[in-house]
């Protein structure tokens, strides 16, 4: 597995230079979106102070932002156009607070569990999806959402210890009990236009465990629906290349660890499911009432859970829209096309404001040159009234 480690450490510090190169103008992305995009999204949606502050929370994740910014190349309009939509898309068809009874198909495993590049280990048992395809769409966007809020989290915990952010996570995919039912094309093909545009980029790697030939044929269908950028992130590691590229400490005994079975670990994603619209200045994780013990440093071991009743944090059953807007969606297109224009004009400037400072100044002192008796001409001399200079033409 010496391959596979050189070949993950060498994208993870890609990643990382990525990020440092990218910084300031994702930042200054954030700027633009929550300065002049969110007042328009408030504003048309006629959000009350709760729904624009969840708006906001989601905005000011830097990392998302990062994220959505490499998967649209480093191109400012189309990132800001993007995250406008899943914004909107957020703030109407999504609840602001998961319910607690909304079971996530992902296990996030403690802490101190992680791979050897500091990142988060997520287990997903494709046994597991058991219900009907739309109760496996809700509960995996659920799910996805969580992914995000943790990651966001341990960037919060971990800032003062690590100098690079963790962007991303490494996923196990448990094939073991399986069948055809549990494999579905058509929920890959969903997965793939209505959830990856949406989180882009949170899985690193995606290690396959369990596979046998009866889950060959799907996977060969698979592999010609899946875009080469997912297909160069999976794996297909036997026990003991597992086990040579993560340390037992960091697995569970399902596959040859040292922690506890899958069923006798606390879920990180289900025990953190309603985050609240407000970031918390504490950590996100959660525990139950054993705590979690050998968190890595900087990571407290347990934070209790909420009791609070307020709404913005308490449970939701349903999607809470907001309410209708009093303009019709005439006026809103024409004032989303003039907001996105004054926006795109703002970048503009901020990134060629010096090359456009240069010509006016050069165009100025033009002006300046030929009022005061300058000639300019192809192939003519240039000089003072009466005072010829030769040699040199415009």
């Amino acid at each position: 597995m010496s391959e596979l480690y050189a070949l993950l450490q060498s994208k993870c510090e890609a990643l990382n230079v990525l990020y440092q190169k990218h910084l300031q103008t994702v930042q200054s992305l954030q700027n633009t979106l929550l300065d002049y995009i969110l007042p328009g999204v408030v504003d048309e949606l006629s959000l009350d102070e709760s729904g624009e502050c969840w708006a906001r929370s989601w905005l000011e994740d830097t990392q998302n932002v990062f994220r959505m910014f490499k998967r649209h190349k480093f191109t400012p309009s189309f990132t800001i156009e993007s995250l406008r939509s899943v914004l909107i898309w957020r703030l109407t068809t999504y609840p602001n607070c998961i319910p607690v009874n909304e079971d996530s198909h992902l296990v996030c495993l403690p802490p101190e569990a992680c791979d050897p590049f500091y990142r988060p280990i997520v287990i997903f048992k494709l046994a597991s999806l058991q219900q009907d395809i739309e109760s496996i769409k809700r509960s995996l966007t659920y799910s996805m959402d969580r992914l995000r809020e943790f990651l966001r989290a341990v960037n919060s915990d971990l800032a003062s210890e690590f100098r690079h952010p963790i962007l991303q996570c490494v996923l196990l995919i448990d094939l073991k009990g399986a069948g055809i039912k549990n494999l579905s094309v058509e929920l890959l093909t969903w997965y793939l236009r209505e959830v990856h545009p949406r989180y882009p980029g949170l899985v690193a790697a995606a290690f396959v465990l369990n596979y046998s030939w009866a889950h060959s044929g799907v996977w060969n269908v698979a592999k010609h629906t899946l875009p080469e950028t997912i297909l160069a992130r999976v794996f297909f590691p036997t026990a003991e290349e597992l086990l040579s590229f993560f340390p037992p400490s960091s697995l569970p005994e399902d596959f040859g660890g040292n922690l506890p079975a899958i069923s006798d670990l606390p879920n990180l994603l289900d025990l953190h499911a309603t985050p609240s619209p407000i970031p918390s200045p504490r950590p996100l994780y959660s525990s139950s009432p054993s705590a979690l013990v050998g968190g890595r440093r900087g990571v407290p071991k347990a934070i209790p859970e909420s009791n609070s009743s307020d709404s913005r944090t308490g449970l939701a059953s349903e999607p809470h829209p907001p309410p209708r807007s009093s303009l019709t969606s005439a006026e809103h297109r024409h004032r989303h096309a003039r907001d996105l224009l004054r926006t795109l004009a703002l970048l503009f400037w901020e990134r060629h404001k010096s090359f456009i400072s240069m010509g006016l100044c050069a165009v100025v002192v033009l002006v300046a040159l030929r009022s005061r008796g300058w000639r300019f001409g192809p192939g003519r001399s240039i000089g003072i009234k009466g005072v010829p200079w030769r040699g040199i033409g415009f």
